[in-house]
Parts: structure tokens; C-alpha cells; sequence
């Protein structure tokens, strides 16, 4: 069955579509990069070459979706070079079982992007390339531990990661801030075990966040949306606005899923589960949670 007779019709030049712990694993902070495989040839990387790698590395059942296999395609439809860096652009078919057992199986086309690097004239595959980690994107060979201290935040970007990270935590552990009694609203439709999902919307430099316990993972809204159609299910969390004044901060949240089927074009794409606007003040230990309104999720984008 295809995309579009499954209803779940995408945009086939796809972006970020899965999390690893889609693929059987928990989803870490820093996912750990695929075992690499060596080619036998320098110089720029070939079609075959490209080929090859990704069918060793797509056969690998860590590197396909839970009830997921591989089952035909690889055909690699451009290579972009830049550097020591190379990204094939590969279009192939999984079947994949849903959970309802009278549901045949689906067959899915996909097409990813796959980092590919060249070291000592060897090219190894990294991965899909929007799962790689910023570290491992240098040229040719991986960059030495830099002897310096690793750039520090702007004041502005540290005030958006502790806010951030105090309603992450509030959703996703029902750690409640100091003097707030109820669990956060909506926050069952975020699950309980992977790693709470986060919009990269309005949270300008902060790429990572830490969430000891459960962790986090900050993807772009595109890749949200997809990751949660492959999968039939999913929600994150969006700040809608994140104002930080000298003393006193203001966080619009929303706890956002995708509108599956796909809607038609011109149709919103999600739908807002829960919002709720908090308000924070600055004090000597850090920001502090002072009150916080629930607003009718209609409301929402």
C-alpha cells in the first residue's frame, strides 16, 4: 500500500523523519553514531560506493523502524560534496506491520539524506545525516578535543534553556515547580518512557537540553510532524512565545500532535492538545514558576 492510499501522503524530499528510539533504542541526549563501513576506493564518493554503504547500513535492524524492514529501493538520486563531507540522497521502500493485527502490512517510500565522510581516503557512512551530531560534521577526519573551553552561552540563551527546562520537566517527569500542585495539563499525551520531544520553534541557540531521568530531544517542526506520521502517533512540546525580561519571564506552551491523516493542501498540519501560559520571576537561585493559566487548546495555531 502506498503513502497516499494509506492516507499518510508526504512530501517525498523528506527532512528529518525518525528519532533513534523509533528504531528499538531509547533515544539519548547524544545518539551514538553508526558503526562505519569502509569502502575500497578514494577520491570523491561514487553512486556504488554510496549504495553499498547504505545497504549495509539499512539492513542493520537498529537502523530501520520498530516493526519495519527493508525491502527494496537504494537507488541514490544525487551526491552533494563539501569537503571531506558527502550527502547521497537515497529513495527506497520499508514494509512495515501496524500494531492492529487485521491492518495489512504498508509499504513506505522514503527518501533521506545519509552523511557520508572520507578519512585517510576511506569513505564511511555516518548516518542520516539530520541524526548526526554537530561534532562529527568537520571535514576529512574528525576534529582533535579542542585543548580550549567549549563556547559558552550568551545570557540569553542560558535564561531560555533554564525556563525551558523547568516546564520540560514539569511535563515530562511531573517535577513540579516550587508551590505548583497539579501535573502538568496534557502532558500524558508526551507518554512516559522515550525522551520528551521539544520544537526547536522560538528557542534560538539551544540545540540540547538537559533532562536527567527521561532527557530530551529539540528536532525542527518538520521533523516532528513526519517522524510522528511514519510512526501513527506522537506529540511534542512547542513554546509558542518565550519573552525573558530583566526580572521577569513569559512562556506561552503548547503540547502539540500531528493531524493524521495528512490534511489537504492548505490544512493545518497540527493541532494543539493543551496551552497554558506561565509566568516567571527572576530570583537569586534562578527563575522561579510564580503562576501559570490554562487557555482552551482551540485557542492554538
Amino acid at each position: 500500500m502506498s503513502w497516499r492510499r494509506a492516507g499518510l501522503l508526504l512530501p517525498l524530499a523528506v527532512l528529518p523523519i525518525l528519532a533513534a528510539d523509533l528504531r528499538g533504542a531509547a533515544v539519548q541526549q547524544s545518539s551514538s553514531v553508526p558503526d562505519a563501513v569502509k569502502t575500497d576506493a578514494a577520491g570523491p564518493l561514487s553512486e556504488s560506493d554510496a549504495r553499498r554503504l547504505f545497504l549495509d547500513y539499512i539492513h542493520d535492524r537498529k537502523n530501520v523502524v520498530r516493526n519495519c524492514l527493508f525491502v527494496g529501493g537504494g537507488r541514490v538520486q544525487s551526491i552533494t560534496a563539501r569537503g571531506g563531507l558527502a550527502t547521497a540522497r537515497i529513495r527506497y521502500t520499508l514494509q512495515c506491520i501496524t500494531e492492529e493485527i487485521s491492518t495489512p502490512p504498508l509499504n513506505r517510500t522514503l527518501v533521506e539524506d545519509f552523511l557520508y565522510r572520507q578519512t585517510d581516503g576511506l569513505w564511511t557512512l555516518l548516518g542520516r545525516a539530520y541524526e548526526v551530531p554537530p561534532s562529527l560534521k568537520g571535514e576529512g577526519k574528525a576534529p582533535a578535543p579542542s585543548p580550549e573551553k567549549p563556547k559558552e552561552m550568551s545570557p540569553l540563551d542560558r535564561d531560555r534553556k533554564a525556563l525551558v527546562e523547568v516546564i520540560i520537566s514539569w511535563a515530562g517527569l511531573n517535577r513540579r515547580p516550587a508551590g505548583i500542585g497539579e501535573s502538568y495539563p496534557g502532558a500524558s499525551a508526551l507518554g512516559g518512557s522515550s525522551p520528551v520531544l521539544v520544537s526547536a520553534e522560538n528557542l534560538g541557540g539551544i540545540s540540547a537540553l538537559e533532562i536527567p531521568g527521561r532527557g530530551a530531544l529539540v528536532l525542527s517542526p518538520e521533523a516532528l510532524i513526519q517522524r510522528a506520521a511514519l510512526a501513527g502517533k506522537g506529540a511534542w512540546i512547542r513554546f509558542d512565545t518565550l519573552d525573558i525580561g530583566k526580572d521577569s519571564a513569559r512562556a506561552e506552551v503548547s503540547i502539540v500532535a500531528p493531524v493524521l491523516p495528512a490534511p489537504a493542501p492548505g490544512g493545518k498540519s497540527t493541532a494543539a492538545l493543551s496551552r497554558l501560559a506561565a509566568d516567571f520571576s527572576r530570583e537569586q537561585n534562578g527563575w522561579v514558576l510564580t503562576r501559570y493559566r490554562q487557555h482552551p487548546a482551540a485557542e492554538g495555531p
